[in-house]
């Protein structure tokens, strides 16, 4: 028997939030001059303005210090001394034994933690949120996201990339928001993104870029997304009505809408919708033919499969036609979305970064009052989705509005498109290659107040400066 949203009880709380986005960034209209062949109107129709860039001084573990120094800068010693856990999702690969959460220790001062790295595509953070709390600890999403150009990869996939990292303090009272005892998820197998082992993202001899089937990627969300929400559903009564804010993994902020629409549509053919049944059953079994012939590597027939179901789903948005029930719908939604993706516009995908950045974006750019609902969603390639219910407290606001990322996004350096293609060129995570460059001035390529990676001896032991200090 599915509960009542009112009589689930609370899991456990988040205390706050923080985000590091980088200290770089190139806007669209400065990117179209590096890379002519991608049209500005693509990228602005995928909902980008600019992405941060990962500067050669940087890679994941600077991002974790950068964040786990700060939010431990924030807290009281009491709040410090409970800390037990520092877990951080992630899907980079630094070290084969070493997690990357050993990173955030240097600024804890007693030694009572357990430590651990959660490994997914985009959505490990999210599931360690999950499984944490109701403890007090740190969960740290951290990522750099780079592509190349190969016969799987969009041209436009580049400005899709990005840097930042996102920590989230766990607490059993925290006053941010309250995370019921409830989630919805969805699991498979599926080979649409592969990443090698990447130690330089930016060596395309290498083969180290990672390897996207786009528009199957794109129906693998779309029916993870819509998976976890059903599952959701089975347990409580809900809706998207239910929600006053709605926050799903969003590589850029186009996708978010088809994974919108189709929660709309299975709201409608829960309510028996025959409009919406129709839609639903087709798509369903569309999905169920695409994965089919990806799996004989049929990928023009996947593609012809994608656009069949946007289509339908731009239906369901109606971005041509009359208003009907199912567009009203979506629409609602999308006014409680929106707010969310204001971040992302800026930043590009985040990877295990990009859901908890637009929760942060959704409560800052949005007021709430106590006790309301807020959907929150993420989704990682390979696959995975999870559905969480978060409710506001009395001091939701207060806590968000002390955040001010965006006026960290609107402080990061603008670079212009020959910089850019000297970064690339270089690399991240390649400070031997950068002080060997003798055409290089290396501060250009330092973060500002901000650790990054001074030297790798042959050891492979890393050294970590930070300027401001």
């Amino acid at each position: 028997m599915k509960a009542n949203i009112s009589d689930i009880d609370t899991k456990g709380s988040l205390s706050t939030m923080i985000s590091y986005l980088g200290d770089a960034q190139i806007l669209a209209e400065e990117f179209v001059k590096y890379k002519p062949d991608v049209p500005l109107g693509l990228l602005q129709a995928l909902g980008m303005n600019s992405i941060s860039v990962p500067l050669p001084t940087e890679d994941p573990p600077s991002l974790i210090m950068n964040v786990a120094s700060n939010i431990l800068d924030n807290m009281d010693n009491q709040q410090k001394n409970n800390i037990s856990f520092v877990e951080v999702g992630t899907e980079s690969i630094c070290d084969g034994s070493l997690p990357l959460s050993q990173y955030a220790l240097k600024f804890i001062d007693h030694d009572d933690i357990l430590s651990n790295e959660s490994k997914h595509a985009c959505v490990a953070a999210l599931n360690s949120v999950w499984k944490n709390t109701g403890d007090n600890g740190l969960v740290i999403a951290a990522d750099i996201a780079t592509y190349g150009d190969d016969e799987t990869t969009a041209p436009s996939a580049e400005f899709t990339g990005g840097i930042g990292a996102v920590a989230m303090h766990l607490s059993e009272n925290g006053k941010l928001l309250d995370i019921l005892n409830v989630r919805g998820a969805s699991s498979g197998l599926t080979y649409d993104f592969y990443k090698p082992y990447m130690q330089d993202h930016y060596d395309l001899t290498a083969k180290t870029y990672p390897v996207v089937f786009g528009r199957y990627s794109n129906l693998a969300n779309i029916e993870r997304v819509g998976n976890a929400y059903e599952n959701l559903k089975k347990r409580v009564n809900i809706s998207l009505d239910t929600f006053s804010g709605i926050v799903m993994h969003a590589p850029y902020p186009g996708i978010s809408k088809y994974n919108l629409a189709y929660l709309v549509l299975i709201d409608r053919k829960d309510s028996l919708d025959k409009d919406a049944e129709e839609k639903y059953s087709l798509i369903q079994k569309l999905l169920s033919q695409a994965h089919t012939h990806f799996n004989n590597r049929e990928i023009s027939e996947v593609d012809q499969i994608e656009s069949k179901i946007k289509k339908m789903l731009k239906e369901v948005m109606l971005e041509n036609g009359e208003i009907n029930t199912l567009s009203s719908d979506f629409r609602e939604a999308s006014d409680k979305t929106n707010p969310g993706l204001e971040f992302i516009k800026h930043t590009g995908n985040i990877y295990n970064g990009s859901s908890p950045l637009c929760l942060m974006s959704l409560l800052e750019n949005q007021k709430f009052s106590k006790d309301e609902y807020i959907l929150w969603g993420g989704y990682g390639s390979g696959n995975q989705a999870i559905f969480m219910i978060a409710k506001t407290t009395n001091e939701t606001n207060n806590i968000a509005n002390n955040w001010n990322t965006l006026s960290h996004i609107q402080n990061r350096r603008l670079l212009k498109s020959a910089e850019y293609q000297q970064i690339k060129e270089v690399g991240y995570n390649s400070v031997a290659k950068l002080k060997s460059n003798n055409n290089i001035q290396i501060n250009n390529f330092i973060p500002r107040n901000s650790y990054y990676l001074e030297k790798q001896d042959e050891f492979n032991i890393k050294q970590y400066k930070n300027m401001a200090n």
